[in-house]
């Protein structure tokens, strides 16, 4: 499943670029997601998801300094990437965010099923999210 959003931020890149390659910093956008490290490049990540506390491994793939930052997290079956890519754009910095899910199990494929009938909710989430970011940078 591939949930994708967009927004202009009235920040330069770098500004962007620190808040989202700190996981924490991004996390804290939302009240059901918490970042705690694990060790150099790598959070443990825990959420509420409908009541129940999933936790997951949080490890960050790509920091570059093209404006690029890619996290990937496993848990339950699931592998979960979530990419931001960054283009300046005068003083302003255009940020794309993209949201994918696989499942890297029989059980992560059995819970696609249920992650997307709730496509619509997560996507709405992601786009608030990135809204938020962009009034808070």
């Amino acid at each position: 499943m591939h949930l994708t959003t967009s927004t202009r931020i009235e920040q330069p890149k770098s500004a962007v670029f620190e808040r989202v390659s700190d996981p924490a910093s991004f996390a804290a956008l939302n009240d059901s997601i918490n970042v705690a490290p694990a060790g150099p490049d790598a959070w443990t990540l825990t959420a509420d998801m409908n009541g129940s506390e999933v936790a997951a491994d949080l490890v960050r793939t790509t920091c570059d300094a093209d404006g690029n930052v890619v996290y990937e997290a496993s848990a339950q079956g699931l592998l979960i990437t979530v990419s931001f890519a960054m283009t300046e754009v005068e003083c302003e910095t255009d940020l794309e965010v993209s949201l994918d899910f696989a499942g890297a199990s029989m059980k992560g494929k059995m819970l696609m099923q249920g992650l997307k009938l709730m496509g619509p909710k997560m996507q709405n989430g992601l786009e608030k999210m990135v809204r938020k970011l962009a009034r808070t940078a």
